[in-house]
């Protein structure tokens, strides 16, 4: 006769409790109430379930395995955020488990399990999920810090950029440099882009000044399109502030392509200050995330949660750096 497997799902389910807040209760999560506890064990002895060794050992505070779960891996700054993690966790003595299996919120969700069946204290999520729903639903499964926005309304960890005020900074600048049509690349869903898209709106709006907007995400080819679109208008901008550093450099491939010279027929902007941005060939104004600072805010929230399970959560929100180069210049007259 084969014998049947009793798993969490069947506690849960003769519990009346979730999955993840069994899970938190059978490998001692300090944040689960001693009643939550007491009714989760009573229904594991009743119906059988025999946790496996894996998971016993999920109880043991002697664990120094910490997730860090990469949004997009094809992002440089994510990558740069992810290595200066794994950097600033070693130094304390944790051992990183690197994911880059969040190719949606629903895998982001599945490596919860994962990330408990190795033991992990904690978890990093790099700009992913992107839903709002997804973030609270895996902030229940472990203790998490959010690196990308701020998440002002969820009871989640998180360290951001400050996206608006930013974004304000750097069109500002493009002001000052007497242009007065400047397009706004956006961003789409990706973390910050709904920030930095507000901060344009407000900048432009205040100083009586055209707003152009175009859809986008944050990769190269949202460049390539947002130039053709723009190409389109009778009357061009003459400059274009991109949501981030890739789609930056797409916009001046493709303005290189078509013969149209940066800074000198239209200036360009981006977010992030990747290695790339820094380049002779490129040498493009933007907006610098420290990632070494985002990185030590997010370990310090962390390793705090750990220590102090019922501590309120707390967030930092750092300011990004305008770093102007060769890529924006004074507006000329046609």
């Amino acid at each position: 006769m084969k014998k049947v497997t009793i798993t969490l799902d069947d506690v849960a389910r003769a519990s009346g409790l979730s999955r993840a807040q069994v899970s938190r209760a059978l490998r001692g999560d300090p944040g689960v109430t001693v009643a939550t506890r007491a009714v989760v064990e009573a229904a594991a002895r009743e119906i059988g379930y025999r946790p496996n060794l894996a998971a016993r050992t999920l109880a043991s505070s002697h664990s120094t395995s910490i997730g860090i779960v990469i949004g997009e891996p094809l992002n440089p700054f994510h990558m740069l955020l992810a290595q200066q993690l794994d950097t600033g966790l070693a130094a304390i003595g944790y051992d990183a488990i690197v994911s880059l299996r969040a190719i949606n919120d629903e895998a982001v969700l599945a490596e919860s399990d994962r990330l408990l069946s190795m033991r992990a204290r904690g978890v990093f999520l790099i700009s992913t999920p992107q839903s709002d729903e997804a973030v609270v639903a895996f902030s229940k499964t472990l203790p998490c810090v959010y690196l990308g926005r701020q998440l002002p309304n969820l009871d989640v960890a998180a360290v951001s950029s400050d996206d608006e005020d930013a974004s304000i900074r750097l069109v500002r600048h493009l002001i000052d440099l007497g242009h007065r049509r400047i397009a706004h690349i956006e961003g789409g869903n990706k973390a910050g882009a709904r920030e930095r898209k507000t901060g344009y709106r407000r900048i432009m709006t205040e100083m009586k000044l055209p707003m152009i907007e175009v859809p986008g995400t944050h990769d190269i080819d949202s460049g390539r399109v947002g130039v053709e679109f723009l190409l389109r208008e009778e009357n061009r901008p003459t400059a274009i502030f991109a949501d981030n550093d890739l789609t930056a450099i797409g916009v001046i491939n493709e303005l290189n392509r078509r013969g149209i010279r940066v800074p000198q027929d239209i200036s360009v902007a981006g977010y992030d200050d990747i290695p790339a941005s820094g380049s002779e060939t490129i040498s493009l104004t933007t907006l610098r995330q420290d990632p070494h600072a985002h990185a030590a805010a997010a370990i310090q929230l962390l390793t705090l949660m750990l220590d102090e399970p019922s501590i309120e959560k707390r967030s930092r929100v750092i300011r990004s750096e305008l770093i102007a180069r060769r890529s924006t210049a004074v507006r000329r007259d046609p």
